[in-house]
């Protein structure tokens, strides 16, 4: 097993990168990243699940999802190499929404890692708007829109995948799409299970056991994720008391709330605005 404790990069900017020497120690990014290999292969551990990182492999790493790299050949330089994209969360979210309805709440709730093959088309599309990115610095007018061809070239891929797999077993129900839409409201994602299960014409047991079904993670936990991810808006635009935003969003406890907020976003609810506040929004 080789480990390495530093990246090396040929050529790098804000929109794409070739990796030439992947990092070995665990850590995860502040935006999405998609990665596809080149070159070789190696193991690409995310969440600690270990998937065989090969030619024309390709994984989609939230900002929440934390990864590692091993058993990468290191005869010379260059034995290996795979491409970072790497993409903000508002233009994630921008380009998802033009993909397909509710598709950026889909990505960021898949309880495993996302991974997909690129057909051999796909992965020479993608290496040469790759190519252009990185040769072209940080020209925004110029990389801003192949930057953006790339990632919808690989998302699409990926929602292409998906739906050949879904429709080969079962479509999502109507009504999940229509209740994702409404957690979209402040309001609602304070509603309790049963509350939201009356609003649907089901009972509590049968909507969460067929919401798990189809989005891989229970009603409860997906209403703690909104609420997680509205918290985290409010804590870097204001300076509203922890204790308060815990109150606003439905919690008797506040030590809960915390609890909750570090199962999501992996640090403090305070520790998240010192960090974030400071920063320019995307």
């Amino acid at each position: 097993m080789s480990h390495y404790i530093f990246t090396q990069a040929k050529i790098s900017n804000s929109y794409c990168a070739n990796i030439y020497r992947p990092p070995a120690t665990e850590h995860g990014h502040e935006y999405f990243e998609l990665a596809f290999v080149v070159k070789s292969k190696c193991i690409n551990v995310i969440n600690q699940r270990e998937i065989s990182f090969e030619p024309n492999v390709c994984t989609l790493l939230r900002p929440d999802d934390v990864h590692y790299f091993k058993d990468v050949k290191m005869a010379a330089f260059g034995d290996y190499q795979h491409i970072d994209v790497y993409v903000s969360r508002k233009k994630m979210q921008d380009i998802c929404e033009f993909l397909s309805p509710n598709l950026y709440e889909t990505l960021l709730h898949i309880n495993s890692p996302i991974v997909f093959n690129l057909s051999r088309e796909a992965a020479s599309v993608a290496v040469k708007k790759a190519n252009f990115l990185t040769n072209s610095g940080s020209d925004a007018e110029k990389c801003e829109p192949i930057h953006t061809s790339l990632v919808v070239l690989l998302l699409s891929v990926w929602l292409e995948e998906r739906i050949i797999s879904r429709s080969a077993a079962q479509s999502v129900p109507e009504w999940i799409g229509r209740l994702l839409q409404k957690t979209n409201s402040p309001d609602y994602i304070l509603k309790p299970v049963s509350e939201i299960a009356q609003d649907f014409g089901y009972t509590p047991e049968h909507l969460s056991r067929e919401f798990h079904k189809y989005m891989g993670l229970t009603l409860k936990q997906y209403l703690i994720q909104k609420k997680m991810e509205r918290a985290a808006g409010i804590l870097t635009s204001n300076n509203a008391k922890v204790i308060d935003l815990a109150m606003m969003l439905g919690y008797q406890n506040p030590s809960n709330f915390s609890k909750n907020f570090f199962e999501v976003f992996h640090c403090s609810p305070t520790q998240y605005r010192n960090k974030y506040q400071a920063q320019p929004k995307e």
